[in-house]
């Protein structure tokens, strides 16, 4: 991993990765010759309202999307600290971005955008920061479970439920031990296949997900846990 940081608008963060061996296939997708080397995953903060229906969102939905981004950073740290270490070099509190918030008071600003943003740029550049001051980028590689994006577009993106772990795990492990695996579920919906269709617009022809063979899990069910970090 390298240290990440706000995109040029400043409404979303870069996630930046060094490319391994079997990661160079995947974001194959997404390169261009300058960038032939790293690549990275755009992540947005959560939205308080349903673009789609342009009505509210629960504060427990935004909690939950706030909770998966603190995970999902925290699932990869695992792969160096223990959960004691990260105690004090990732705790929960970088979730709450200096703020007061508790169950009084949770359910209000978890409706604010301003408020939601800031707690999740917060999270984000914590991250960052224990990236470059542990140097991780010249740690051992990770070994990372990309999902498609949707059925139209192959853009890698994240797991949905970060928590869960067997997602990441280091690329020290032999693949015949990795717990690295697509769910049946996921395998179900195309989020293995990263092969980009005709309709695909934002990437060019690419090879195969390296982990699209690996055998799928018992999961059949994305399950995302709402209690908030902070909580």
């Amino acid at each position: 991993m390298a240290p990440g940081k706000a995109n040029d608008k400043g409404d979303a963060f870069e996630v930046v990765f060094v490319r391994g061996k079997q990661g160079a296939d995947f974001m194959e997708v997404m390169d261009s010759p300058e960038e032939a080397e790293r690549n990275r995953i755009t992540i947005f903060p959560p939205s308080v309202t349903d673009k789609k229906n342009n009505t509210p969102r629960s504060w427990e939905m935004v909690s939950a999307d706030l909770r998966n981004f603190y995970y999902l950073f925290k699932e990869m740290f695992l792969q160096y600290f223990t959960e004691d270490e990260l105690k004090e070099k990732f705790p929960t509190e970088v979730a709450k971005a200096g703020m007061k918030i508790d169950k009084t008071n949770q359910e209000k600003l978890l409706a604010s955008q301003p408020t939601v943003d800031k707690m999740f740029f917060s999270i984000c550049n914590a991250a960052a920061k224990l990236i470059a001051d542990e140097d991780l980028v010249n740690a051992g590689s990770l070994r990372i479970k990309f999902l498609r994006q949707s059925a139209d577009k192959a853009f890698p993106r994240f797991t949905y439920k970060p928590s869960y772990g067997g997602w990441v795990e280091l690329d020290s492990i032999p693949e015949e031990q990795s717990k690295v695996k697509f769910t049946a579920y996921e395998i179900s919906q195309g989020y293995a296949d990263a092969t980009p269709t005709a309709s695909d617009k934002t990437t060019k022809a690419g090879k195969a997900n390296p982990f699209t063979n690996a055998a799928a899990s018992t999961d059949t069910v994305p399950t995302t846990a709402t209690k908030a970090p902070w909580t």
